[in-house]
């Protein structure tokens, strides 16, 4: 008499409530435990570039995290391919832009687009291991310096066009900042924990570095024509964004009002990413603004229009 096959055990009600076997704060590791406010719906480590990416499929606590800067690096992506496009005289616009502009404005989409998917590959492979975890925190770090630096460049194009060698400079300066923050934060040294306590002001000193340039510029030609040069209400208000976002970060708020309730959604960090994506979307406004003004104004008469300003300001102070 042949043996019958063996019976599938049916699921738990365990299983059934919890078929991806998502965890609890307690049941981590100790180098997955950052935030005790989120108590629940911690994907387990699977040492699985698979499971992580089959993780995109359904609800955890990094799925707003991976979703917030994933489904916002496709728009950046088609700028990125439209303005590709301009650049090769492919596509014609109705203001068509200087290889310049498309030069400043690809700076401001490449840095966009490394910060939102670095970012998309930290929180999707971060339940990898801790190797891949840790790697990817610099890498995600690395994204968001990519994105300060291309938000500046062309913010310096715009206000300093007319100043070659004063634009030169800045951009000079704050690329070399930039280099050297990628170094760092590629480099062993930013894995050492006591190092990374040093990020954020990092970080808070590299963007707010941003704010010299703009007086420079309204020191110049005033507040008003300053604003019409570079978006600066748009500059402003993407900054402010950013700061604002930064308390919420820092305090793990509201989860630390209100833990265990934020496990799924409105956490901090959620916060932190939407409040990157509306600051980054401020800002292309801001851009937009600067180059529809530059071009109702042809290149061979913005300049003398410009010094004329200028000294309107200087005779003023």
């Amino acid at each position: 008499m042949k043996n019958s096959p063996p019976q599938k055990k049916a699921p738990s009600p365990a299983e059934l409530s919890n078929p991806y076997g998502l965890l609890c704060y307690d049941q981590l590791p100790e180098w997955r435990k950052d935030n005790p406010y989120i108590y629940t719906q911690y994907r387990p480590i699977s040492h699985s570039y698979k499971a992580c990416l089959k993780s995109l499929f359904y609800l955890h606590n990094q799925t707003g995290n991976i979703y917030s800067h994933l489904l916002f690096f496709f728009p950046v992506l088609a700028l990125i391919i439209h303005n590709s496009l301009a650049l090769a005289g492919v596509r014609t616009l109705s203001i068509q832009p200087r290889s310049d502009d498309v030069l400043a404005f690809s700076a401001f989409f490449a840095g966009a687009a490394m910060c939102m998917s670095f970012s998309t590959a930290y929180h999707t492979f971060m339940s990898h291991s801790e190797y891949v975890a840790s790697r990817g925190k610099l890498l995600d770090f690395a994204g968001i310096t990519c994105l300060i630096w291309g938000s500046m460049m062309p913010t310096l194009y715009y206000a300093f066009n007319c100043e070659t060698d004063v634009m030169k400079k800045y951009m000079v300066t704050f690329s070399t900042f930039g280099v050297m923050a990628l170094l760092y934060f590629l480099s062993p040294l930013a894995s050492n924990p006591t190092a990374q306590k040093m990020v954020i002001p990092l970080f808070v000193i590299f963007a707010a570095s941003g704010i010299l340039p703009l007086a420079h510029g309204v020191q110049l030609y005033g507040w008003d024509r300053m604003d019409e040069l570079v978006g600066l209400k748009y500059v402003l208000l993407h900054g402010a964004i950013y700061a604002a976002s930064l308390g919420p970060f820092l305090t793990k708020f509201p989860e630390c009002w209100l833990p265990g309730k934020c496990d799924m959604w409105f956490s901090s960090h959620q916060i932190f990413h939407v409040a990157i994506v509306l600051a980054a979307s401020v800002h292309f406004l801001g851009l937009i603004k600067a180059f529809q003004f530059q071009h109702a104004h042809t290149q061979m008469l913005i300049c003398p229009l410009l010094n004329t300003w200028k000294g309107d300001v200087l005779h003023v102070l």
